[in-house]
């Protein structure tokens, strides 16, 4: 029998931490500070793993259920469920990292800097690199017509 939403506004804290299972895996852990957070444990490979599904009152029972049932289905399809979130995570921070309208005013703003001396131009083409630099487009210094710190008129 699976947790009802009375039990779980009934469970109070304790001096340590426990849990209110609801099945396949998916328990509510009730932490002495009284947060009470949505975990899954599953194995993969033949190691057990606890997969974070978010604090309850953000995340209801039914969400909580349904996040559950999906990622059963993507443990199912053979794929670890926490490296596919972390993947995923991984291709969002690379497309905000990466995006293009991010270089032109970088470069304006290198250009537009009057101050420009020997001790930061190395800062500053770090940040360039850091902020320009997209994976698998390589293209050497040489073909930029002119450098991108060079002062403008």
């Amino acid at each position: 029998m699976g947790l009802t939403a009375k039990e779980i506004e009934n469970a109070k804290p304790s001096s340590k931490p426990y849990k209110l299972a609801d099945g396949g895996g998916l328990c509510l852990l009730i932490s002495p500070t009284g947060a009470k957070l949505w975990r899954w444990r599953y194995r993969f490979d033949g190691t057990e793993k606890m997969m974070a599904l978010g604090e309850y009152m953000l995340v209801t029972l039914r969400e909580a259920r349904e996040r559950h049932a999906a990622a059963r289905k993507v443990l199912a399809a053979g794929v670890d469920p926490m490296a596919e979130r972390k993947a995923e995570a991984e291709i969002r921070r690379r497309e905000t990292e990466a995006r293009p309208e991010s270089r032109p005013r970088f470069a304006r703003r290198i250009r537009g800097c009057r101050a420009l001396t020997p001790a930061s131009q190395p800062r500053l083409i770090i940040q360039l690199f850091r902020e320009c630099h997209v994976e698998g487009e390589e293209r050497p210094i040489r073909e930029h017509s002119e450098p991108l710190w060079a002062v403008s008129k």
